[in-house]
């Protein structure tokens, strides 16, 4: 590689590495600022998550309690059906 196209590698890397860290200084807070309210997002979507699928566990639970009180109600109806006849 020539001097010449060495130097202006280099250069490029330079105004590269200077254009980072403007951005950085321009967005970096912006970007953590939006990275922390993503966290936030992130968190209460989860504990939604888990409270609707416990809410829906015990819904389910309340069903099944339900469902087996009506057929145990069920059985001794007819069993009292049968023992009349």
């Amino acid at each position: 590689m020539s001097k010449g196209a060495f130097e202006e590698v280099r250069a490029s890397e330079d105004s590269e590495a200077h254009l980072q860290q403007i951005r950085s200084i321009l967005f970096g807070q912006h970007m953590h600022e939006l990275e922390r309210k993503m966290q936030a997002l992130e968190q209460q979507l989860q504990e939604q998550t888990a409270r609707l699928n416990q809410e829906l566990l015990d819904r389910v639970s309340v069903l099944e309690n339900r469902l087996a009180g009506l057929l145990s109600q069920e059985a001794e109806e007819r069993q009292i059906a049968d023992q009349a006849l």
